[in-house]
């Protein structure tokens, strides 16, 4: 059963929007480097990851970033169509099978943030090496989703970060705010980051499932899952409007005799 007031909110929302002027955001800086070139120039020689650098480098982070925001929409799609196929109850209340199309679109939020969180980090971390901006060795490290350990034998070796992924997504706009050389733009008490730390254990719970219960999604999930990804969006564009404010002061500057 899905209540009145979300079957209108879901109809509302629009998850592709500003996805032009969002992929600006990723690719306009540091230079036209795709993020695997990117992190060969960070310390670590390749990303904590199966996939070989050549099969990675094959296809852009623009690709990426589109492929997944489109999931989103198709996910978004689906899930209203189910909606409008349900039966409307005298209250206003919509009864329709749409739960799957609910777990999808969330998998298809979190999938999609962390792509762009991790884009987020290479090239803030890669900016500010090109741009002598002071930045550890622990961020360079965390930038790629790698830290240091130690084997049996005494070797110090570099593994996977394990990140949660709220403390990921907060270091990720505090490098970019170091990047950029500005104050702190991200409010912690903004709504859109209370649901999408609400929104997270919803995710990791579709993901490790235990009871039947687990896999169950009610309105008010999805509803917060949408503003999460929207807030999410809104605050990547706010740090490209500041960039982008910033770079026309400088050419400005620069005309002035």
């Amino acid at each position: 059963m899905v209540a009145a007031e979300t079957a209108r909110s879901c109809h509302e929302v629009e998850c592709m929007a500003e996805m032009p002027g969002f992929l600006h955001f990723l690719l306009a800086s540091p230079g036209s480097d795709t993020d695997d070139s990117l992190v060969k120039k960070l310390p670590a020689s390749s990303v904590a990851s199966s996939q070989p650098v050549a099969a990675v480098e094959e296809r852009s982070t623009a690709e990426l970033i589109l492929i997944l925001g489109e999931d989103i929409d198709r996910c978004h799609r689906r899930l209203i169509q189910a909606i409008d196929a349900g039966t409307v109850e005298p209250n206003g209340d919509v009864s329709a099978d749409y739960e799957f199309h609910a777990r999808q679109l969330i998998r298809a939020i979190f999938a999609f943030i962390e792509a762009v969180t991790f884009s987020i980090k290479v090239r803030a971390a890669a900016y500010c090496l090109a741009k002598k901006r002071d930045i550890s060795d622990g961020e360079r490290y965390f930038s790629v989703d790698l830290e240091h350990g130690l084997t049996d034998k005494g070797q110090v070796v570099d593994r996977p970060a394990h990140i949660r992924l709220a403390d990921n997504i907060r270091f990720a706009f505090a490098l970019q705010e170091k990047a950029l050389g500005c104050a702190a733009v991200f409010d912690p008490a903004a709504k859109w980051w209370s649901c999408l730390k609400s929104s997270i254990k919803v995710r990791d719970r579709l993901t490790h499932p235990k009871l039947p219960g687990d896999i169950d999604i009610d309105g008010d999930e999805i509803i917060a899952a949408l503003e999460a990804y929207n807030g999410f969006k809104s605050q990547a564009m706010a740090y490209a409007r500041l960039r982008d404010s910033r770079q026309r002061s400088r050419k400005v500057r620069g005309r002035v005799p």
